[in-house]
This record gives C-alpha cells, sequence and structure tokens, in this order.
C-alpha cells in the first residue's frame, strides 16, 4: 500500500492515479474526510486503519494533511485532527511507500 498526503487540493489524487498509474477504483481517497465521519458515527478510529490494511484491493490511500496549522478551538474538531494524525501514522509506517505531495508535485519520504 502507498500512502499519499498533502495539502488540501495539492493533487494528492491526480499523482496518485496519473504519476503513479493506480486505478482510482484502487484508491482510499479523502482519508481525512473519512475519518471524520468515521468518528461522527462513533467509530475507533483503528477499526478503520485495520479495515484499510487488510483490504486486498486499496493499493493506495490519499489525504489531506490537517496537522498543521492552527489547533481547532472545538473540541470536536481537535480530536479529529489528532485521530486522523495518529492514524496517518500508523498507515505511513504500514505503507511501502509514502509521499508528500505539494503544487502537484510528489516527492518520495519513505
Amino acid at each position: 500500500m502507498v500512502l499519499i498526503i498533502g495539502g488540501a487540493y495539492n493533487g494528492q489524487l491526480e499523482f496518485t492515479r496519473d504519476e503513479l498509474k493506480i486505478p482510482e477504483n484502487n484508491i482510499y481517497s479523502d482519508f481525512h474526510l473519512k475519518m471524520k465521519n468515521y468518528l461522527l458515527s462513533g467509530g475507533k478510529p483503528e477499526e478503520l486503519v485495520q479495515r484499510i490494511l487488510h483490504n486486498k484491493t486499496v493499493l493506495a490511500v490519499t489525504s489531506d494533511d490537517i496537522g498543521s496549522g492552527i489547533v481547532p478551538a472545538d473540541a470536536a474538531d481537535r480530536r479529529w485532527r489528532e485521530e486522523t494524525g495518529r492514524a496517518l501514522c500508523r498507515l505511513a509506517d504500514n505503507a511501502g511507500r509514502v509521499y508528500v505531495v505539494r503544487y502537484g508535485i510528489g516527492r518520495r519520504i519513505k
């Protein structure tokens, strides 16, 4: 599995599809948003991570980097940010490759 992370609207999906040649149906895109919905529905973050890691059709995960910048004042948003960061650490640890995408340009960091 490949993890691709970057700022909002920096082209993670396009990089994954066009440069890494991973079909869109094998990309778990917008992990950060799916984590937010999962938390709001009462899900446990580790369960989502395990589901992704054990799903053999998922070849790549894309996510916005939501851990930089101002810490949210709202407790639910802080929890979302913290849980997403921890989950991305677990995904990165298990990924064969990790890329950071800035302005459509990917840089391999693992």
